[in-house]
């Protein structure tokens, strides 16, 4: 199984289920956005994480499988620019793909910038 079946399964089992990311997250006990960006396909997780994750949901072994493989960061972007903005902003849309954590990557960029250059 593929990280992208593993995602596509782990969508609709979460949708049937009518569960969050939080609720989710709370079955092998790890963060909502480490757990989210796992079913996302982007992390790993250990394989007893993986087994809570897809017994939650009810999944087949498959996808516990897939959930404990290296994830390969961004090998849906076409390209890896060479501007660090526009790095991070892709960085942004393909490892996070839901709002909250664009969000708190978004204002981690904004809190950490240099503002000792401005004019």
């Amino acid at each position: 199984m593929t990280k992208i079946e593993m995602t596509t399964a782990i969508l609709a089992a979460k949708k049937a289920k009518k569960t969050t990311w939080a609720a989710i997250s709370k079955a092998p006990r790890i963060s909502e956005v480490y757990c989210t960006s796992t079913c996302l396909g982007e992390n790993a997780l250990e394989l007893a994480e993986a087994r809570k994750v897809a017994a939650f949901l009810r999944l087949p072994p498959k996808v516990v499988e897939a959930l404990t493989e290296p994830a390969c960061k961004g090998e849906t972007s076409p390209a890896v620019p060479k501007e660090p903005l526009q790095y991070r902003l892709q960085e942004i849309d393909g490892a996070h793909r839901n709002p909250p954590a664009c969000r708190a990557a978004l204002a981690m960029c904004w809190l950490n910038r240099d503002t000792s250059k401005s004019s």
